[in-house]
């Protein structure tokens, strides 16, 4: 065993951890959509009573198998068909440029 910091990740919190990251925070009563550090450092606060960094909470994520994500933009008043033509236009252009060369 390693000298040093023992962590505070119990396996206790790692396994419960895993099971309510699943969930969207908003079945736990939270109001953001998506888990981030500041999220599961409340979480771990709200529940075991322990205070941890928010690079902790991104360590602790990471150790149990889950990647940071950023949440896409979506733009719900935009036309999907017109979104579709655009992507395909795009898409026939940059092939056109390529075959030019």
């Amino acid at each position: 065993e390693g000298k040093g910091r023992k962590t505070g990740l119990t396996k206790q919190i790692e396994e419960d951890l895993k099971v309510q990251v699943l969930k969207t925070p908003s079945e736990l009563g939270y109001t953001q959509a998506i888990w981030d550090g500041k999220l599961v450092c409340k979480y771990i606060s709200d529940t075991y009573s322990l205070t941890i960094a928010v690079r902790t909470a991104q360590d602790w994520m990471h150790k149990i198998g889950f990647t940071r994500q950023r949440p896409r933009y979506r733009f719900n008043k935009a036309d999907q068909a017109l979104n579709e033509q655009f992507k395909a236009d795009v898409k026939k252009n940059s092939m056109n440029k390529r075959t030019m060369k």
